[in-house]
């Protein structure tokens, strides 16, 4: 398969299955399939963002987003896209602010709650960047939390020029 498809198709053709399977507890399935497949790390990346984004939706359907989820998840992503997994986090946490307001206020607890315990702005910087419905004097507290000054800097620049986002 893997030579007939350019390599966004191939990513796409191997993250496709996981939002099933990243639908059951754990991540056995997903690991199994990713190893099934021999995934790339592009793949695992792709891979790695789609169980993000299913597990918390399930997650918060179920009231069960919680620290301890989300641990369990980071450690999981971790082993399986260690540069990238803080930033799969928080744009899945991100979009949960289109989940209604109890979804989206937990989920920004989270993002803070990741970013005091890692010290990793990329969390911040992702939950601001990823489309949601926050408003904009949410995501500039937010961004004021970013320790790295130009990063903080650039991110509440984007957030004041932004029009699309809301008061």
């Amino acid at each position: 398969m893997r030579a007939t498809l350019s390599e966004n198709d191939q990513t796409a053709a191997v993250s496709s299955p996981i939002r099933a399977l990243a639908a059951h507890p754990g991540y056995g399935h997903v690991n199994g399939y990713l190893d099934e497949v021999s995934a790339t790390p592009r793949e695992r990346l792709a891979s790695v963002a789609a169980t993000a984004s299913t597990k918390f939706r399930y997650l918060v359907e179920g009231n069960r987003l919680n620290v301890e989820e989300l641990d369990k998840f980071r450690a999981w992503a971790l082993t399986q896209s260690p540069e990238r997994a803080d930033a799969a986090m928080a744009s899945a946490l991100a979009n949960l602010g289109n989940n209604g307001s109890s979804a989206g206020a937990k989920a920004y607890e989270l993002a803070v709650h990741y970013h005091g315990e890692t010290g990793n702005d990329q969390i911040l910087v992702h939950f601001i960047q990823s489309p949601n419905s926050y408003g904009k004097e949410k995501m500039l507290s937010l961004a004021e939390r970013i320790k790295d000054p130009a990063v903080r800097g650039q991110a509440i620049e984007q957030l004041r020029n932004n029009p699309f986002i809301s008061p």
